[in-house]
Formats: C-alpha cells, sequence, structure tokens
C-alpha cells in the first residue's frame, strides 16, 4: 500500500500525469489485487479492472460508489470460484446501483468458453472512457483494518481519530442549495472480526451498529460543492452539530497539498465535527 502510494504521488509530481485519469487493472493475482487496494483507496483512481479474478462479497465494494469498476472473467474459470464470485459482487453492486442512482457504475464481462486465460484487450478500453471525479458530491465509505492498517477515509471525508477497533460506517453527501453537509457515522458495537481477504469466503457479520459517538470527522470543503461566501450547516446522523462560516487560507491549501498530493484535491477551506 505504502509503494502504491508512493508511486502515484512521484507520477503526479514528475511525470505530468492526470491525476484524473490514474487507472488500476491487474491479472489473475493482480486481479484480487486491484480488487482490494480499489475498495481501499477509491480515491486514487479514475477506474479499475479486475481479469480473471472473482473476490465476491469478501471486501467492501459499498466504497466503490465513485469508483467505476469492470470484472473480465472466462466463463469455465471457477477455479477459487473465480466466475461465480465475479457473479455475486456485480450482483451486489447492481443492487448498490439501484438504490444510489447516481454512482455504482460496474461492468461484469464473462468470456464465453474462455477459463483462467481471457481477452485482455477490452478492459483497458473501458477504463479509458472514464475519469475521476476528485470531489463528489455523495462519499460512502467503510472504514476497516487491512493488512494491520486502518482506513480513515476517501475524496472530502476523513476521520481524525479512531475508535479503538471498530467498523466504521460513513455516508456523507454535500448540497450547495442548502449549503449543507449531511453525514450518517456509525460503527460497530463490539470490536472488527478482522478478516483477511478470501475469495471464497463472504465478509464476517460484524454485529450491532451504533452511532459512532466521539469520532472525529475532517471535511475538506470545495467550492463547486458548496458555498463558501455564506454558513455552511453540519447535520450528523439526523442532528445539526454546527453552523461554520468557512475560512480561506493558503495554510489550509498547503496542508492538503501534503495530505493528497493531488493538485486536483487542493481545498482552502476545512472543518472538523465530532459525531455526538
Amino acid at each position: 500500500m505504502e509503494a502504491f502510494e508512493a508511486m502515484i504521488r512521484h507520477a503526479l509530481l514528475y511525470w505530468e500525469v492526470d491525476p484524473n485519469r490514474v487507472y488500476m487493472l491487474g491479472i489473475s493475482e493482480g486481479g484480487y489485487g486491484t480488487e482490494a487496494l480499489s475498495c481501499r483507496y477509491p480515491d486514487w483512481f479514475a477506474a479499475a479492472n479486475g481479469m480473471a479474478c472473482g473476490s465476491g462479497t469478501s471486501i467492501h465494494v459499498e466504497n466503490l460508489r465513485n469508483l467505476p469498476f469492470r470484472t473480465d472473467v472466462g466463463e469455465k474459470d471457477t477455479m477459487f470460484k473465480r466466475r461465480p464470485n465475479a457473479e455475486v459482487k456485480h450482483k451486489l453492486l447492481e443492487e448498490y446501483r439501484k438504490k444510489d442512482g447516481g454512482g455504482y457504475v460496474h461492468h461484469l464481462k464473462i468470456h464465453q468458453g474462455r477459463g483462467h486465460g481471457i481477452n485482455y484487450k477490452p478492459g483497458p478500453t473501458w477504463l479509458l472512457q472514464h475519469k475521476r471525479n476528485p470531489n463528489p458530491d455523495r462519499v460512502v465509505y467503510t472504514m476497516f483494518e487491512h493488512a494491520g492498517v486502518k482506513t480513515k477515509g476517501a475524496y472530502w471525508l476523513q476521520a481524525v481519530n479512531d475508535l479503538e477497533k471498530k467498523v466504521v460506517y460513513l455516508d456523507a453527501k454535500m448540497d450547495r442549495k442548502l449549503n449543507q453537509i449531511s453525514i450518517d457515522a456509525t460503527a460497530t458495537v463490539n470490536d472488527e472480526k478482522v478478516q483477511f481477504a478470501d475469495w471464497q469466503q463472504e465478509l464476517t457479520d460484524q454485529g450491532e451498529v451504533t452511532s459512532a459517538s466521539g469520532l472525529k470527522l475532517r471535511v475538506w470543503l470545495d467550492e463547486k460543492l458548496l458555498d463558501l461566501s455564506k454558513p455552511v450547516k453540519v447535520m450528523v446522523n439526523g442532528m445539526e452539530v454546527a453552523t461554520v462560516k468557512p475560512k480561506l487560507s493558503t495554510k489550509t491549501m498547503v496542508w492538503s497539498m501534503k495530505e493528497f498530493g493531488d493538485p486536483k484535491r487542493i481545498y482552502a477551506s476545512k472543518l472538523e465535527v465530532v459525531v455526538p
């Protein structure tokens, strides 16, 4: 994970790469890696493509709300349940898409008559049809432990602290008409049952969920999503927790540049709230 972040930051800084056109794809083992990393860092990529793989629901696919994802798998590629798992994953993504209306772009291509070896050309062509939106108006993200490291958010939404070893579920929206940020923040009552990526096993039921009380969130403010010349109202779990007049500063801009290393994610203002 550290290597991928360092590589992408280096490419943006030295290779004149368009930060909204960074793509990830992999084949077989690399396909599984693509599936896992895209759910952890959806805000890094414009689109992702896992080929000759199928992780099923063993990863947090809800985090792909703003990241178009494609899977290519052979019809006869049933070792490790690759094709059935791919079908299950995209069935779940489709359920999310129908409920959401503005996210979860996905595509499953089953290569008829093929096994583990497939035609790798369609995936990259599909990827290039997509461009990253670095500041979507809605962010859905589950904070979970992976390889001993806890995720802390995506896009313009970050957790400043952690709730020990709880799983945290975030669903945040920005509404320019209301000049309002609405955040649903819940967490498991018990500590996370940490599950390593197992492509044949569904995610473990994490049990009862309650308000993520005590969680401190940092929200980076973008002028395209909110009118920063006016007070911004913040709602958390249906309660108004703050109404803030954004302060613009070069210090915040520098801070965001250091935080993200991304010229498309430079913010002149931010705010922090604690979940009640």
